[in-house]
């Protein structure tokens, strides 16, 4: 029996980063952390994790929104600006609802400091 080498599968195609797609790549590399500004009227914030492109930043969120609010203000402020019908949004392991309410959810059981949640994105769903 003879092994014959065998070259490892090419990676998918990325920007010149290697973290985005071609047109998201607009990224250092690295951590990215990026911030929207202040919260107004006193909403709080959620910061947002985004694992897959090392991204995170904050969002303000009225607290009585629902999760497809929450989706929508993350689809103006995140890089690369995902759909929000390819966002999926993960607090304590769980993915949550788009009816579900923000406050009842994130906010009342998020404890001290600013809440995290995590985001999930579908390839598709970039724009």
């Amino acid at each position: 029996m003879t092994d014959s080498p065998t070259s490892p599968p090419s990676p998918p195609p990325t920007g010149s980063s290697g973290l985005l797609p071609h047109s998201l790549d607009t990224q250092a590399p690295a951590t990215t952390t990026t911030s929207s500004t202040s919260p107004t009227n006193s909403q709080p914030l959620i910061t947002v994790i985004l694992p897959s492109q090392s991204i995170t930043f904050k969002v303000p969120i009225n607290p009585s929104a629902t999760v497809n609010d929450l989706k929508n203000v993350i689809h103006n402020s995140c890089p690369g600006r995902p759909a929000q019908s390819g966002q999926r949004i993960i607090w304590k392991g769980r993915f949550l609802k788009d009816e579900e309410v923000v406050e009842d959810v994130v906010v009342k059981n998020g404890g001290t400091g600013d809440p995290t949640v995590y985001l999930a994105v579908h390839p598709s769903s970039w724009t």
